[in-house]
């Protein structure tokens, strides 16, 4: 009889099986830099992410997962995913707006709590 966890672990394989080869190497790229940064950058990095799914930097098709296999999808491809793209008119940059210093100190304030 198999434990609750590894009922989750099975789930979660074969659920990774049935995804896209791509998506799983930008998501685990994603976070282990997401890791050790701020939101801010986090938001910011998903931004240039999703710009470069929808312009096809790796595949046009989104559908018919190309590459097909985990092996095929070069470092160099995910790390083009990471790149904002100067020069492109179709694109521009994510500006997010600067968080005001007191809700900031009461992010940092709380956070000290926990």
């Amino acid at each position: 009889m198999e434990s609750k966890s590894e009922k989750w672990i099975i789930s979660a394989i074969k659920s990774m099986k049935s995804a896209s080869p791509t998506s799983l190497k930008l998501t685990l790229r994603s976070i282990r830099e997401g890791r050790m940064q701020e939101l801010r950058q986090c938001i910011i990095r998903e931004y240039t992410i999703v710009c470069h799914v929808l312009q096809g930097t790796i595949s046009n098709d989104l559908y018919e997962w190309e590459p097909a296999k985990l092996e095929l999808i070069s470092e160099d491809m995910i790390h083009r995913c990471f790149k904002f793209e100067h020069g492109n008119d179709d694109w521009e940059h994510l500006q997010l707006p600067a968080r005001p210093n007191k809700i900031k100190n009461n992010i940092m304030h709380s956070e000290s709590k926990l």
